[in-house]
Order: C-alpha cells, then structure tokens, then sequence
C-alpha cells in the first residue's frame, strides 16, 4: 500500500480578504499624528484597528498578533506626556496576547509541534515587543524591577536559542544589548535565523548586518546584504518603499565598503595588552588578577582572556582604558601564504567522518549529513594538541608499533633512564616503560584484542605525516593501561589497579572504554579518589541501548564530579540503536558508529560507545593542552556548556548535543542544529500501523513535500519487536537513510534529503507488538545544495 502525500499551498480568499482590511486599518493607523490629533483619537484609531484584526483573523495566533500590534504602536506615543499611562496600557496589550498563546499552546508554546511555523513567527514578534515595552516602562521609571528584567532576559534567550533571535532589527539581541548590558548572555549569530529578518524595513536588515559586522561576524552579514539589496523594495515591507530603496543603495555602499576589505581573524575572547613599561604593568596586577590572565609574554606584555558575552569594539575599548596600557588587539591569527586548504595528509583522512563530515559515506556505505562532526578542522586552526598532556588508555593495551602511535607514546623517563629489572621511580612497578599490563601482571602491554589501540587512536593518533590516520591530537602522551584480556573482559581489581596507577603517575585524563551493570562502592570510591587528585575520567554510555537512568551501566553511571559519560551517534546525527542514553546519566554525545583508526592489524572501522568516549577524551586532551591553568571541574563544564544541540538528542542526554572541539576551546556558543525538525515548517499528516500489526506484513508510504529541501515525519508512538519488525526510511534517491527497530515514541524519524521520505514496515512471523502513529510531516525549504 503507497500513501502520497504532496502539499502545495491554497490561499484562501477569506483570509486574504482580511490581510487586505488589515493592511489597510494599520496602513491609516500609522498614518496618525499622534502628538497632534490628540489621545483620545489615538485610542480610537487603536481600538479600530485592534477590533478589525480581531474579527477578521481570529485564526492561529493572529488575535495575539492583533495585541502585540496594538502594544508595539504604543510606542509612537512614547513622547507624550502620558509616557507611563501609555507604556502601561501597551504592556496590557502584550501580555494579553502572551497569556493567550500560553494558554492555547502551553507555557513553551516553541516546543508545541501543533503551532506552524507562522505560528511561532507570531509569537517571537510578541515575545520581543513585549521585551521592548517592558524595557522601555523600566527606563522611563529610572531602573529597578529586576525581576520583570529576568524575565526579559528569559524571553530573549528563548528567541535566540530558537532562532529568531533576529526579528525587528535584531529583535532579541538588540534588546539585550541596549537595556541590559550587565547580563551575561549568549549571542549565537547564525545565519539562518538572520534570513527570517530580511523580509523587515529595509533600515532594519541594514541595522541588523551592521550590529553583526562590528560584533566579527562580516561575512555573515555580507550575506545579508547581498540577499538583502536583491529583494525588490516593495516586498520588504508596505507603505515603506522609498525608504527602502534608500536602505538598499546604503547597503549596496557597506557591500562594497566592507568587501574590499580582507576580514581578520583572531582567537574568540582573546587580548594581548602591551603596557608602557614593566613597571605599570606590575602596578597593575592587582586590577588584572580579576582577569583570567592567559600568560605573560614579556615583562610588559600579557594575554588575557574576556568573556564572550561582551561585543568585541566594547572589549578593547574597556581594556584600553586599564591605566597604563599601550596597545590592546586582539589575538590575532595568521596563516600561511599557501594554496593547500590545510587538512592534514593523512591517507585516509577523508574517511574520518567524526572529523569533517563533509555527507561521505561511512564504511558501512551509510550516507553522512555534512557538518555532523565535532568541529575539529576550526579547533586545529587554534592547536593540534600538547605533548604536556598525558592520557590514558584504560583498555586492552595499546600497540605502540604503529607509525601513528608511536611517537606519542607516554615514556616513563625514571624507568627509561633506571636499571632493567628495578623499580627505578618506586611505584611498585618494574620496567613499565609505557604503562603496565595490569591482568598479567607484566610490563610489556601486547593488545592482544585491537580495542585499546583504535581507542587511542581517535585521541592521538600522529596526524599530518602522510600515514594513516590523524587522532584529534597530533602531538600528546598516551599511557597504555592494560586490565582486559584477548577476549575483552577484566575483572575489577586490574581496573582499580589501573585506575590508580593512572592517577599516581600524572594521567589528567583517562579513556574507560568498558562497563558493567554491577555497582561496585569500591570502584567508585577509585574514581573519587581520582577525580580529587584533579583527573578527568571520560567512559562510554554502554552498547545495551537502555535508558541508564532506569538500567544503569558503570563506571559512566556513577554521578562524580569526574565522570563523563558519553553515548554513540551516527554520521546522520542519530543516537546509534546500540547505545545507552539518559538525561541524568548520560552526559553528551559523540561519533560512535563506523568509526577508522588504528589496530595491531592496520586499520579498522569499529562502532560502539567505546568509539565514542575517546572522542570526548581527545577533545579534553586539546583543551587542557591549551588551557593547562583550568582545574578538571572547569575542563568538564567547558565541554558539557559547548556541546552542540542536536534535536536526536533532546531529552536523550543531559546536555542534548554533541561534543564540539572548537567550541570547547574557545568558549564560544556552538552553531544551532541546522538539521532540528522542530523548527522546519509542519503539516498534520496522520497515518497508524494496525494495533497491534499483523505477522509477515509489508506496508509502504511515500510522502512528497515540494520545493522541500528535507523531510522527516513525527512518530507520536512507535513499538515493535526489537531488532526483528523494523521501520525502513529512504530519501528522494532511495537512499536508505536509516532502520528503526524497537521503541521510538515522541521522536522524528531519519532526515531525508531531498522533497521525498519513503517509509517501509516489514514485520516477520513471530511478535506483533502494539505499532505505530505518525501524527506529523515537518520539512525545509530552500535552495537544494
């Protein structure tokens, strides 16, 4: 049975009836002179036009948008001298809409999949007139009301984590940036939520890229002019046509002006300050061991470190202002004056989708979503790794003959520079060169099974040495702990013996590749005595694609302050079926399935959360290098802060995202999902399985969306058989694009490229469990790649 569902767009002449009475009620509202004709006019003419909104578009959101128009023209009155009557009476009219959208879609209306995307338009405008209204009572009383600015603040960080943090000249920033200066927000300056905003007046497109080019965004916002100087003037916004084309000849002079210009680059929140003499600076130390003092050059230079909530123009021009200081610039970055594109040479670079995943295919012939990686190509531009940090593999060993190992094995100088057979540094241990092999009780650690050798080969495999591969730390010292066997167990007093010796011999990270679902207090009690001695220790999730939180599976479940547990995805972005989740014992998401590196035999693609753990480790590795000050406790909170959202992993982890190496290392706010249903357009689409389904059963749909880039579909319920009755997703091409199996309820199925989804249900002779419910199809629009 085929299903096919296109959608096109029916205007209906209802509505467009009422656009055309509503554009002309505001059109003669704006009109007004308010300073002339009077209040008592002005709340007639509001009145008008608010009834005529009201009972023409009684439809989604729309009586809300009727309020929040009536609030934001308040604001034309704003120099009268009933200020403080008017602002109050605007802020009414806001917050009934507000509470109206609250009421009819829930306190998070973003998060209800039922509103349309024109629906959550709606409401990011009242969310930010509300915010400029509030913002302007709180100014007009002189200050105060700080709670009423907390929820401002919330407001605005709900529309910028949402993307629509660009609306009305820059809407939510804007906002923050004017009225509350003091707060510590996150701007996240991406360009696709900029392109909502270019349908606005066209001197706030132009505002908006001009905010961005001063805060180092001049590439994104030579985008926005460029769509923005493209758009004909009479489509940017009614009744505002000449000013528009007055906005775009300005923009089109910035387009140029800022064009010719080569755009710099420097390390994200970080300053050099030169001082005029040693003498000042010393002077000064006092104010600066406020700062987060990178280093010191020289006697009368030093590198500081700023928070990232500050715009970069307002950053130097507060540095320059320290007493004493000469020069204050950003850290600049410089490059090579080469043609290369600066990956390493590495000859099977090109296959390490965690990396760089460009949409190539895995080894499995799995088609990858381009930019599902952990950011790493950007973190190279910053460091590739410091050999001052030890790692260590607590696994099967590591074969350290591999010409990508082997000079970034971890060398005990005492036991190098000592006597065969003694124990030169008095560990307890004799001859462990490179580590020890904790089952056998020997110094020479064989990887007898390959699995701790492809671990440390994600962390620090040697790259850009035309061999291989590249780990995600070039230059690093890797300790081999040895505690399980040829068949991949060990039992638990070669863990604790690994563990110890680990934290005994200056290992500031450890990879725990392993598990089990028994507790042991004596292990945690280990890993506490590590995490007090200042050690990171990084452990994947568990392959039994359980909840931990209900099945927990140790030593990644054990809540200490240390521990990081990492679960598996997919080169789709996808928790991989395998892998354990949990949004309280499952902490963040990596790389985990078809995954190259090294082994005793050359290379392999291996997949389990043990691939994904060492990508985590690797990304502390490259952090602590780079920033050997932060404690262990800072390092694991940078990486949790900067993961980035994936809507797969919504309520699946603690953080919801993947680990990102740029991020972490510069503290900077990761890129939103560009892949998250929830912010494509929707459509209700309602079609069920037979509850429960029948034996041998094959059932296919198709679903078009035209001019749709992707396409996925909202499963509101889906159980079947494990592993037997499986749900089959392929893209445009028939691609397949992924297979679920299992439960799956309340969650988006696999993305399909392309304004096609085709879904096939194969069910075989044995169990048939209850099936499923797909109450929605969501999908985006756009230019095809």
């Amino acid at each position: 049975m085929i299903c096919r569902v296109i959608f096109c767009v029916i205007f209906c002449p209802t509505i467009l009836f009422a656009n055309g009475l509503v554009d002309r009620a505001n059109s003669q509202y704006l009109r007004r002179d308010y300073t002339k004709i009077g209040m008592e006019q002005a709340s007639a003419a509001q009145r008008t036009y608010g009834n005529v909104v009201k009972k023409l578009l009684n439809i989604e959101g729309e009586f809300a948008r009727a309020r929040m128009l009536q609030a934001s023209h308040f604001l034309v009155l704003a120099g009268s001298s009933n200020k403080n009557f008017i602002l109050q009476d605007g802020i009414g009219q806001a917050m009934q809409g507000y509470l109206y959208f609250e009421r009819t879609y829930g306190r998070a209306p973003f998060e209800n999949s039922s509103l349309s995307e024109r629906g959550r338009k709606i409401y990011a405008d009242l969310l930010y007139w509300k915010g400029m209204i509030f913002s302007e009572w709180i100014k007009s009383q002189g200050g105060g009301f700080q709670n009423e600015l907390n929820k401002i603040k919330n407001d605005m960080q709900t529309l910028i984590a949402k993307g629509y943090g660009c609306l009305n000249d820059g809407g939510a920033y804007r906002i923050l940036e004017q009225y509350q200066k003091a707060y510590e927000c996150t701007l996240i300056l991406d360009e696709s939520s900029v392109d909502r905003g270019i349908n606005w007046n066209g001197w706030n497109v132009l505002a908006w890229a001009t905010y961005l080019a001063k805060s180092g965004q001049r590439p994104v916002a030579l985008n926005i002019l460029k769509k923005f100087i493209a758009v004909p003037a009479e489509k940017l916004a009614f009744d505002f046509v000449p000013e528009n084309r007055r906005a775009q000849e300005e923009a089109a002079l910035k387009l140029k002006e800022w064009g010719s210009a080569r755009p710099t680059e420097s390390v994200p929140g970080e300053y050099v300050l030169q001082f005029k003499s040693q003498e000042l600076l010393q002077q000064q130390m006092t104010i600066m061991s406020t700062m987060d003092i990178k280093e010191r050059i020289d006697q009368d230079i030093i590198v500081i470190r700023r928070p990232k909530i500050e715009r970069e123009d307002y950053r130097l021009q507060q540095l320059q202002q320290i007493p004493g200081v000469l020069y204050a610039e950003p850290n600049y970055i410089y490059r090579l004056n080469r043609t290369s594109n600066n990956l390493p040479n590495d000859e099977h670079w090109g296959e390490l989708w965690g990396f760089q995943n460009l949409g190539q295919i895995d080894s499995k012939g799995g088609m990858g979503l381009a930019g599902m990686d952990i950011d790493l190509l950007r973190a190279w531009e910053i460091t590739t790794g410091h050999r001052e940090v030890i790692v260590g593999v607590i696994d099967t060993g590591v074969d350290f003959s591999s010409p990508d190992l082997r000079d970034n094995a971890w060398v005990n100088e005492a036991e190098l520079n000592g006597k065969p057979g003694v124990d030169d540094d008095g560990n307890g241990y004799i001859d462990d060169l490179h580590g020890f092999d904790f089952l056998n009780n020997k110094s020479e650690v064989i990887d007898d099974n390959g699995h701790g050798t492809h671990v440390a080969g994600v962390i620090g495999a040697r790259g850009n040495n035309g061999f291989g591969i590249a780990g995600i730390n070039w230059n690093i010292r890797i300790m081999s702990l040895k505690f399980l066997g040829a068949e991949g167990s060990g039992d638990l007093a070669s863990a604790l013996k690994a563990i110890r010796y680990a934290t005994k011999m200056g290992a500031k990270i450890t990879n725990n590749s392993w598990g089990t679902g028994l507790n042991s207090q004596i292990l945690h009690d280990v890993i506490l005595e590590a995490a007090n001695a200042g050690s990171l220790f990084v452990a994947a999730a568990g392959n039994s694609g359980e909840n931990a939180d209900v099945l927990p599976e140790y030593p990644g479940g054990y809540d200490l302050p240390n521990v990081i547990s990492v679960a598996a995805i997919d080169n789709r972005g996808r928790l991989s079926n395998f892998s354990n989740y949990g949004m309280n014992r499952v902490h963040i998401g990596a790389p985990g399935e078809n995954i190259l590196s090294t082994t005793p035999q050359g290379f392999e693609s291996l997949s389990g959360t043990s691939m994904a753990s060492p990508h985590v480790a690797g990304v502390a590795a490259l952090l602590w290098g780079q920033e050997p000050s932060l404690s262990m406790t800072e390092v694991r909170q940078r990486i949790l802060s900067t993961a980035t959202p994936l809507a797969t992993l919504r309520e699946k982890t603690a953080t919801g995202g993947i680990v990102n190496a740029y991020s972490a290392l510069t503290h900077a706010p990761p890129k939103t999902d560009p892949y998250d249903p929830a912010k494509w357009e929707s459509k209700v689409w309602r079609v069920s399985s037979d509850h429960h389904y029948k034996a041998n059963q094959r059932r296919e749909y198709e679903i078009s969306v035209p001019d749709a880039i992707f396409v996925t579909v909202h499963f509101s319920k889906m159980k079947t058989e494990p592993n037997y009755d499986r749900v089959v997703f392929f893209d445009q091409k028939n691609n397949l694009v992924g297979v679920w199996s299992g439960e799956h309820t309340n969650e988006y199925a696999p993305i399909a490229e392309g304004n096609q989804i085709r879904i096939l249900f194969l069910t075989d002779g044995s169990i048939q469990d209850e099936g499923f419910d797909i109450d929605q199809i969501m999908y985006k629009q756009g230019e095809p790649k």
